[in-house]
């Protein structure tokens, strides 16, 4: 059952009030204070996306949310105030984000509150998961319905399994009991065992199955998920080499990218998901990603029916 307007609650007013009255400027600079103001986190999402994809004015946003601060396209400034005056300079490092977040107010607990998290090593995984979950599921949006965060490959690669990060890490799981984690095996051949670390990590996701996941990819990396000849046409784009083709990978124990020195993964990433057909042929992938789009209904029960 869907509410009349005048049963629903100030926040859909004013996001009605603030996206009617954005659509009818064009190509204009609009200042808006505040506007989380009475807004739940996923209006304040709602809202953002709806002015970034239908209107075409730039936005100057006074604001002290962090989900503002999030969105995709953002670019932030940080006002801090001194005997001089207002002093205005942008946030472009995550160290830079960090510090406008505690000047904020916000904690790493507080950042960790999310539905459901999932762990993936960098920028490139969380590209072809948000891409992977669209196809299975084009109602879920990576910060409503879950945020995508990075651990770093080394942690896993290069630290023993009783490393006090390694712990820390673990501890993690206590500040939210919705958590998943993405691991390559950097397996060279079939069969071949996962280190210490990574079963150690791999038990302590899975110690709940209701709410925890941990996902270990069925070859090398991520990347030999991905169909050999779009995989090799993006590579062309990213690094291209006159005159020599790109080999592709002997098998899925292979390293993708070994042909490529430096290889700019998350540019790759970004290529291979525009050429990927809206089709997910891997059995073992999709398999998983399946899981991980049950995973995210679980977290999310009572939510998703609200804001599909």
């Amino acid at each position: 059952m869907v509410l009349p307007l005048e049963n629903q609650g100030t926040g859909v007013h004013q996001v009605i009030i603030i996206a009617a009255l954005a659509t009818t400027y064009e190509n204009t600079l609009v200042c808006i204070e505040e506007p989380e103001v009475n807004l739940h986190p996923i209006l304040q999402r709602r809202l953002l996306k709806y002015l970034a994809e239908n209107t075409s004015n730039q936005y100057v946003i006074a604001t002290h949310s962090a989900q503002m601060l999030d969105h995709e396209r953002a670019n932030i400034f940080h006002l801090t105030l001194s005997s001089s005056g207002t002093q205005i300079a942008p946030a472009t490092t995550p160290a830079e984000v960090a510090n406008v977040c505690a000047d904020l107010g916000y904690r790493p607990s507080d950042l960790l509150q999310a539905n459901a998290i999932i762990w993936v090593e960098g920028p490139s995984d969380r590209t072809y998961l948000n891409h992977w979950v669209r196809q299975i599921d084009p109602g879920l949006e990576e910060g409503i319905h879950y945020s995508i965060m990075f651990y770093g490959g080394s942690l896993l690669k290069e630290l023993s399994a009783d490393d006090r990060i390694v712990e820390e890490f673990i501890n993690l799981r206590r500040l939210n009991r919705n958590t998943a984690i993405l691991i390559d095996s950097d397996r060279t051949y079939i069969g071949r065992p996962l280190n210490d670390t990574k079963k150690r990590v791999i038990r302590e996701f899975e110690k709940s199955e209701e709410n925890g996941l941990a996902w270990v990819t069925h070859g090398y990396t991520i990347e030999n998920y991905v169909p050999p000849d779009i995989l090799a046409a993006a590579i062309r784009a990213v690094h291209p080499r006159k005159g020599k083709a790109v080999p592709l990978p002997s098998s899925r124990w292979a390293n993708p990218l070994s042909s490529v020195d430096s290889p700019n993964k998350s540019k790759i990433a970004k290529y291979v998901v525009d050429l990927w057909p809206d089709s997910m042929a891997d059995a073992a992938l999709k398999k998983q990603v399946n899981r991980v789009v049950q995973f995210i209904h679980r977290a999310n029960v009572g939510l998703i029916s609200e804001v599909h």
